[in-house]
């Protein structure tokens, strides 16, 4: 048992001969002694290989997560600079008008305007935000995109707090963007952002969290991502479409 004592611990520890002696040492002598037992320990050394290094994943999902959150933050700076002019309360299709024929839609085939039917059929923050402050949120959302983007960025690491908060307002974003977001790569950042939380602590920033390693179910989700980009690629260019 330890215990702090002006600067130094206390540890009771068995003797040779099987009796309880007391020793007082300071942190940094127990934790230097602590070190030296793992290494001379040849069957902590085979262990941790087993878990750190052999087959592992750490050092692809700290490339991963740096790379994911530069497109992040790469796709708020874009909504940052012309979202007002594309889907702002002036701009070429505006945000409010869409969600306005999305509520009539809502009443004539449901009878009722709930956030609950609202969010089924559109599913965004934008529900909750007046019109008159759509500019101002659109902004407020794009400054909390480059925010969290740029921790991931940095800190090479994330939690499920930051990628939920990330996948929530660009999804908030590309349900109103109509076609200014109707291409495949906001579904496929959605897509894997998506899977970027699943494989992530609920709280910790650690580049190394111990207890949620990289599962292969992420590991094949991304694989099985990355196949339908690859082949929808293809397949669209072999379909006998003129542009092509």
């Amino acid at each position: 048992m330890a215990e702090g004592t002006s600067g130094k611990l206390r540890r009771r520890v068995k003797s040779e001969t099987g009796s309880l002696q007391s020793e007082e040492k300071s942190d940094e002598e127990f934790k230097y002694e602590d070190s030296q037992n793992k290494v001379q320990d040849p069957s902590f050394n085979k262990e941790q290989r087993k878990k750190w290094l052999v087959g592992s994943y750490w050092l692809t999902r700290i490339v991963f997560i740096r790379a994911l959150g530069s497109i992040y933050f790469v796709a708020f700076l874009i909504a940052l600079h012309q979202n007002k002019q594309l889907i702002g309360t002036k701009g070429l299709l505006p945000a409010n008008l869409f969600l306005q024929r999305v509520r009539e839609n809502v009443l004539k085939h449901s009878g009722s305007t709930s956030y609950l039917n609202l969010l089924d059929t559109v599913p965004t923050l934008l529900w909750w935000v007046p019109n008159d402050y759509l500019d101002s949120a659109l902004d407020c959302m794009a400054y909390i995109g480059l925010s969290l983007s740029a921790i991931l960025v940095i800190a090479g690491s994330g939690n499920v707090i930051i990628f939920a908060s990330l996948w929530t307002l660009y999804h908030s974003i590309s349900n109103v963007g109509q076609r200014w977001y109707s291409f495949g790569w906001e579904s496929q950042l959605l897509e894997m952002g998506f899977l970027a939380m699943l494989m992530s602590p609920v709280l910790s920033l650690k580049q190394y969290p111990r207890h949620t390693p990289t599962s292969l179910v992420i590991v094949w989700g991304n694989r099985w991502l990355i196949f339908r980009i690859m082949i929808g690629a293809g397949l669209i260019k072999i379909r006998g479409d003129s542009c092509w």
